[in-house]
């Protein structure tokens, strides 16, 4: 397991994206309300709310046969199966549409909401989503997208993969603390500035294999850092 949640969250950022490509105005009504009413569900592949066997032994077939991220998309359209239920409720009782969506509706049918699924999935497949961007190429949504991904893979790659992510998590909080310290002294500016945020970035970041992508061509290219 990894050290912190911070990935689960970001992927559960595709479910307000999801329910805006099927119902603009539903997702404007949940603008207010973060995703984190979906943690506990999509963590525990909904065995956190549903009590009876049956209904967990079929999800679990379901889940275990399909795509990883296929459990984000599940949600989403419980969601959008309750878009009644939730415009009962002022868009801005956040914490109320909170509660509400933390908790699985009841009774629920859950061969519907499997056939529903797998039709919202088809129709708007993860690399047509925006936020589908922002996930860790590392991640398992990622790395057992496709079936023969999966199939290839042994334990080795796996605990490859789950070490690049541990880095990642890493450099992700080395980054928040040179913003956050950057804007605590960004006064005065100037060179003296600069040179203080410069040695800054290169004490923090140590041990880092340092920024990547444009910035950290830069990074490298003007001040020769090299990572360790």
């Amino acid at each position: 397991m990894l050290p912190t949640l911070a990935q689960s969250l970001y992927q559960l950022q595709l479910i307000p994206e999801i329910i805006s490509a099927v119902n603009l105005k539903l997702r404007e009504h949940l603008s207010g309300t973060q995703p984190f009413f979906a943690l506990a569900e999509v963590l525990t592949m909904y065995a956190h709310d549903i009590e009876e066997l049956g209904q967990i032994a079929r999800l679990f077939d379901v889940l275990l046969a399909r795509e990883a991220v296929f459990s984000v998309y599940m949600f989403a359209q419980i969601v959008l199966q309750r878009s009644d239920e939730l415009f009962e409720t002022p868009a801005d009782e956040t914490d109320m549409l909170h509660f509400i969506l933390s908790k699985l509706p009841r009774p629920l049918d859950i061969e519907n909401l499997i056939a529903n699924t797998v039709e919202l999935f088809e129709k708007y497949p993860p690399e047509k989503l925006k936020s589908w961007r922002s996930i860790s190429n590392n991640s398992v949504l990622k790395t057992a997208r496709w079936q023969d991904q999966a199939l290839n893979q042994t334990l080795e790659d796996g605990e490859m993969y789950f070490k690049k992510q541990i880095k990642e998590l890493e450099w992700a909080e080395r980054r928040k603390m040179v913003l956050q310290t950057a804007w605590k002294y960004r006064r005065p500016a100037g060179a003296i500035g600069v040179a203080f945020l410069v040695g800054l970035l290169s004490y923090m970041l140590r041990g880092t294999s340092g920024p990547s992508g444009y910035f950290g061509a830069l990074w490298r290219q003007y001040w020769g850092y090299k990572g360790h």
